[in-house]
């Protein structure tokens, strides 16, 4: 924060977390345990990792090609695999 209480961002960088695979879901949607509803661009399968937060930026890369980059919307770990809806 500065003096007046106002936020400052701070540096960002991406990260390498893993190879994964992206599916077309555009105009799909998905429903969440506590109901809530979600449309989703693309749904990103990877090995088990952490989960990330929604809202968190993330991007699948194909060499030097940019396949997506969105926000995520929700991500769950499963027993072999992690699911993340962009």
């Amino acid at each position: 924060m500065d003096n007046n209480g106002n936020w400052i961002p701070g540096p960002q960088s991406w990260v390498d977390v893993c190879e994964c695979r992206d599916e077309s879901g555009s105009g799909k949607r998905i429903t969440l345990t506590d109901g809530s509803v979600y449309e989703y661009n693309a749904l990103i399968q990877c090995p088990v990792i952490d989960q990330i937060k929604p809202g968190t930026m993330i991007r699948v890369i194909d060499g030097n090609v940019i396949r997506v980059e969105k926000a995520v919307v929700y991500s769950r770990k499963d027993q072999m695999h992690t699911r993340i809806w962009v």
